[in-house]
């Protein structure tokens, strides 16, 4: 065989199984000749892949069959591509566009295509020119239709001039909707779809091409509001010839590429000075490069996405996936998913995602536990259930074990965990080897990585002048090469897609101290906290071998006894170590170091950590953390390690904050009510700059924050743009100014992050009322639990995006509220995020809002164990409705600080309720109004044990231009109160 002829060969043999390859071929044209000649069912599938090549190429349907596979796998369509290159290689016009109307090198097809097909036009795009993105909308379950459309239009995919997204709500050039009455029946039932996918056209000057194919009353619809083909009163169905009907659709949409004022070349790799091409569509710089959750643009297929794809598919049957944290686990789980939902093969509804974060999916396993695997209906995906002790992560192996056996076809059991996570629970439970398929991703080859990269590039219309710097330092890692894409971007300027190509020409070398230095700030304090566990052994050292030992791992991982067996002169340190671990849960350095009890087993949490691992000065923080680093043979990495006098170590621990020390001192930046709005970035800009110059100067001379609670209205109407322009400021300004990352940033949504835009609809409307006349907690439970929820949250879809892309809090935003655990020098803090304003619709909210019992049982699940209990929420206690008593009690109940937003005016309330509640409900003032009235925050200083805190309000003031102390809230600049002690204050 050719070597493209293996090629396709072996893509197939990646692409389908068996079975499926004879479906694709069955519904090929022609495909029951073509079926008919292949080999019979007992055939290996390298024996059917080869067959079905031979017969490709002797029929001349090579390239519309690779076409055809590229729509039953859009997401491996890099990979088709590249194959279909060596078989398909049209020549395209370097000028212009060219209609050739000269007959195809392959033979007419038969039946309907002959029309069409028989005396083709070729169309032949520019050089470079970028396929047009179509986006289809037909009756649900309609696969027929969108067949035809696809055949009518498979010249234009072929020779690049149009493409179909994978989601007609997504970012399209073209909206075809295919018009039988049965969407005529879903557009009465629902208008609101389709009015939002032709305004999110209109938005972006896109056209909307209505496609009768059926006859139906269309004109009485609203899409009489925009231009039909056929034209007058036909459709293609009766059409006197069908096939030119089609013809006259595909026509129309390759003038309207041709004429298309969006319509530029791709982006070549120039730069500024010449040669420089527009940009189609303007992106946000967070939307392409981003660490937390799918990448929407920057997704690259990768080799295990298939193996994920296959195992989702198997019913009962269990899928383990493992690897190092940032390398793509969940990202590939999501996607496969996606297109299984998106082909139908699927025959149960979205998963249910439990990601372990704390106690609160810990009790969700648990749940899910004490139910028969038999009556057990739905997909669950786990994920880092290694978190789970390993008492718990048995019984979930047990119970995918018991699944498998009972042969429930209707569920299934996905667990994704770090690297060896299967394999260990593997070890505990053999017989699992049998019922479960362990799909082991490492790290990424180069060449993925820069296809990443250079997909980010083509979205933000730039080019890297050290692309090939981003591809090695990211060692395989998406996670790592989108963050230092993303830096890289803010340090040249890049925050969303340049109209115009530029060349980003920024190394990793100049941005390096500014890298450093932030992963300094974020995991300096943990890191020195674990190194100095075996601070009183006599010979210390072990927990430093570890940190080395994982730099050194391109796993990210490292086991106690490799470690120990390493260095063995330091056996009293590991000593130390191995009793003193299982008493450590709440120490910082937990929130970045996995230890699995189990297995002994060390895994780093955060890819960014296993960078700072490998390039920061190994001496000089060993020297900071009482130990000497000596380096024996630096080729091998082996080093010897010195122990430093421990008076030296405690003084070095203890002058980490010299403020805090003796004291249990937790401080924290309030921050309430920006709404951001492109109308006025005229006038906030100079405001909120200041803002973090101001916050910047409190950092020097107070201490830098430990947390910084953001307490509602971040944007103005809650729409995307708002919030990149938070995002911008969070990044650029506060961020820097304050000494904080993302994990130390805590958000609530208000008022005017609701988009009031989804308020209008009677369902909406109709259900707060309902809400409210019912009283009812158990109502709303029932909502917020249910499948209706969206109905209301959606609302806040924008918000939870923007939360969710930055992992603002360190986790994953799901929905509009979260809650937090932190351990701040030894103080363990709690804080719940509320959305106050899930029931906010208009300017009149006052006595019509619900907390809820359910978000405070969620939210506040295990606050008791906590020195200090934070509750963020945008509203005033005064503003729910009187059905909400349960829950605002349960809220004053546990909380010692209540920060919130919404009036304006900065202000201190002392709630009391029973004798031994004490809370104080704190709001900080807007950050922007105007900057012509007096904008205000707080710098809160904490001490629970000691029961004292400290308050430092400031205010922007209008005449001067300035922030500055406030002294009309308090005396002074700074006022000191008592506040509730924790119920477990340490003597």
């Amino acid at each position: 065989m050719r070597k493209q002829q293996v090629d396709l060969s072996e893509l197939l043999i990646s692409l389908f199984s068996a079975d499926e390859l004879r479906r694709v071929i069955r519904y090929f044209p022609g495909g029951n000749q073509l079926s008919a000649e292949l080999p019979g069912p007992g055939a290996s599938l390298a024996a059917l892949t080869d067959s079905v090549v031979g017969l490709l190429e002797r029929h001349g349907l090579t390239a519309e069959f690779i076409e055809r596979i590229g729509e039953e796998r859009p997401l491996r369509r890099q990979e088709i591509e590249a194959v279909a290159a060596q078989w398909h290689k049209e020549s395209r016009s370097t000028v212009g566009w060219a209609f050739d109307t000269t007959q195809e090198s392959s033979p007419p097809r038969r039946g309907r295509d002959d029309a069409l097909f028989g005396s083709e036009w070729i169309f032949a795009a520019p050089s470079g020119f970028e396929p047009v993105q179509l986006g289809v909308w037909a009756a649900s379950h309609d696969s027929e239709i969108r067949s035809q459309f696809e055949s009518a239009i498979a010249p234009l995919i072929r020779v690049g001039i149009a493409a179909v997204a994978p989601d007609a709500a997504g970012f399209v050039d073209i909206l075809c909707v295919l018009v039988t009455p049965e969407l005529l029946e879903q557009l009465a039932a629902d208008p609101v779809v389709f009015q939002r996918l032709a305004d999110q056209a209109t938005e972006r000057s896109r056209p909307v091409l209505p496609i009768v194919v059926r006859p139906c009353l269309w004109q009485a619809t609203i899409l009489r509001d925009h231009t039909v083909v056929p034209r007058g009163d036909s459709s293609i169905a009766t059409a006197a010839n069908p096939d030119e009907a089609w013809r006259h659709v595909a026509n129309t949409i390759a003038v309207l590429a041709r004429q298309r004022s969006w319509a530029v070349p791709a982006a070549e790799d120039v730069s500024d000075a010449g040669g420089s091409t527009s940009a189609s569509v303007t992106l946000p710089l967070y939307e392409v490069f981003t660490t937390g959750g799918m990448p929407p643009h920057t997704w690259v297929t990768t080799p295990h996405f298939h193996d994920v794809l296959q195992q989702l598919r198997r019913p009962s049957f269990g899928l383990i996936i493992e690897g190092p944290s940032g390398i793509g686990k969940t990202v590939t789980a999501k996607a496969a998913l996606r297109e299984l939902q998106a082909r139908k093969l699927q025959s149960w509804p979205e998963p249910r995602w439990i990601h372990i974060y704390d106690e609160t999916q810990v009790q969700d396993v648990e749940e899910l536990l004490r139910r028969p695997p038999s009556e057990l209906v739905g997909h669950i995906v786990i994920d880092d259930f290694h978190r789970l002790d390993a008492t718990l992560r048995r019984r979930v192996g047990g119970y995918v074990r018991a699944l498998v056996e009972n042969g429930n076809p209707r569920a299934k059991i996905t667990l994704i965990g770090i690297n060896r996570a299967g394999e260990a629970l593997i070890q505990q439970l053999p017989d699992l080897r049998q019922r479960a398929h362990t799909v082991a991703i490492g790290p990424q080859t180069d060449a993925m990585i820069e296809r990443m990269v250079m997909q980010g590039e083509e979205k933000l219309n730039i080019t890297f002048s050290h692309r090939a710097e981003i591809v090695v330092l990211s060692e395989g890692s998406f996670t790592l090469a989108q963050w230092m894409c993303e830096l890289i971007c803010q340090h040249a300027g890049v925050h969303e897609t340049r109209p115009q190509r530029h060349t980003v020409d920024v190394s990793i070398e100049q941005i390096n101290p500014r890298l450093l230095q932030g992963l300094h700030d974020q995991f300096h304090a943990a890191l020195q906290e674990f190194v100095c566990i075996d601070i009183a052994a006599p010979t210390r050292g072990g927990p430093l071998a570890v940190l080395w030992t994982l730099s050194k791992s391109d796993e990210n991982s490292a086991f106690l006894s490799d470690v120990r067996g390493q260095f063995a002169g330091i056996w009293p340190s590991f000593d130390a170590l191995a009793k003193l671990l299982p008493g450590s849960v709440e120490a910082a350095w937990r929130q970045h170091i996995h230890f699995d009890a189990g297995t002994g087993q060390f895994s780093l949490k955060d890819p960014k950590l296993s960078f700072y691992l490998k390039y920061m000065n190994w001496r000089s923080f060993a020297n900071v953390c009482g130990l000497r680093l000596v380096v024996t043979r630096e080729s091998l990495a082996f080093v010897d390690i010195v122990s430093e006098p421990v008076a030296r170590v405690m003084h070095t621990v203890a002058a980490r904050e010299p403020e805090a020390a003796g004291e249990d001192l937790v401080r924290i930046l309030h921050l309430s009510d920006f709404h951001f709005a492109e109308a006025t970035a005229w006038d906030s800009g100079t405001c909120l700059g200041r803002l973090a110059v101001d916050i910047q100067r409190l950092r020097k001379t107070v201490g830098a924050p430990d947390l910084v609670v953001i307490s509602g209205d971040i944007a103005f109407a809650g729409r995307t743009e708002e919030y990149a322009q938070m995002r911008a400021w969070l990044e650029r300004e506060l961020m820097p100014a304050a000494g904080v990352d993302a994990s130390q940033i805590i958000v609530a949504p208000g008022n005017h992050d609701v988009d009031r835009s989804k308020t209008r609809s009677t369902a909406v409307r109709s259900t707060h009322a309902a809400l409210l006349d019912s009283g009812k907690q158990e109502d709303v439970a029932a909502l917020l639990a249910g499948e209706d929820a969206d109905l209301m949250l959606r609302r806040h879809a924008a918000f939870v995006k923007f939360a969710d892309s930055l992992q603002l809090g360190g986790v994953a935003w799901q929905r509009p509220w979260a809650r937090f655990r932190r351990v701040i020098r030894g103080t363990s803090v709690h804080i719940a995020a509320f959305c106050s304003s899930w029931l906010s619709a208009d300017d009149s909210d006052h006595g019509k809002l619900l907390l809820s019992l359910h978000q405070a049982h969620e939210l506040l699940r295990d606050a008791d164990s906590a020195d200090l209990v934070i509750s963020v929420m945008h509203h005033p206690f005064e503003y729910f409705n009187g059905a909400d008593r349960a829950a605002l009690a349960e809220v004053r109940r546990a909380s010692g600080l209540v920060l919130r937003g919404h009036l304006h005016d900065p202000a201190d309330t002392l709630v009391q309720g029973h004798a031994h509640d004490m809370v104080h409900e704190i709001a900080a003032g807007a950050a922007y109004e105007s900057s012509e009235m007096p904008n205000a925050y707080h710098l809160l200083e904490a001490m629970p044990r000691a029961g004292r805190l400290r308050i430092r309000p400031r205010f922007w003031d209008t005449r001067r231009r300035e922030w500055r102390a406030d002294r009309n809230l308090f005396e002074g600049d700074v006022h000191e109160m008592p506040m509730r002690p924790t119920p477990h204050a340490k003597t």
